[in-house]
């Protein structure tokens, strides 16, 4: 298969695990072959107040990965046949507590992780449910700056995207 990519046939095909579920997405050219794992894609979501502050959620302290660290204001994995739409929308109703807009931004890709971006906004109240979120708050993206230089302890996957400056100006101008 890969040879009919060498010669400038685009491959694009699943993988499925014996019971016919997807466990990975091939895609290969002659110049570039990517590997995404189904269980790697996640829809992450940025709030913003009407004043432009960024709601960062703290995890929980019995999270299995990073707890209390600082994250998106929601985020998850992207479920088996579910769109990218359904599972941002629903991490919303979980971690959160709330229902509003959002605005497909792009997609970011961390490591092993493909982040399907999204923006909205929302004033509040929030409803954090207490197994995934220790609390929230808004930050201004100063704040958010000092706390990153500080050290304060952050998701990776948020540092990552932080970092991407074309990435964050395209998410601080979707409206």
């Amino acid at each position: 298969m890969l040879l009919l990519a060498f010669f400038g046939f685009p491959l694009d095909f699943c993988i499925r695990t014996p019971l016919g579920q997807i466990w990975a997405r091939v895609y290969c050219t002659n110049t570039r072959t990517s590997v995404m794992h189904e269980a790697n894609r996640n829809a992450v979501i940025f709030i913003f107040n009407n004043e432009g502050e960024l709601l960062l959620q703290r995890r929980a302290a019995s999270d299995d990965s990073y707890p209390l660290c600082l994250d998106f204001s929601a985020a998850g994995s992207i479920e088996q046949n579910e769109s990218k739409d359904a599972a941002a929308a629903r991490e919303l109703r979980e971690e959160l507590g709330i229902e509003t807009a959002l605005r497909y931004v792009g997609t970011h890709t961390s490591g092993e992780e493909m982040l399907e971006i999204y923006r909205g906004v929302h004033d509040g109240p929030f409803h954090p449910d207490p197994k995934e979120v220790q609390e929230v708050a808004f930050c201004s993206l100063d704040e958010i700056s000092k706390k990153v230089e500080s050290g304060d302890q952050f998701h990776p996957e948020f540092l990552s995207v932080w970092a991407d400056q074309h990435l964050m100006s395209r998410i601080l101008q979707a409206t």
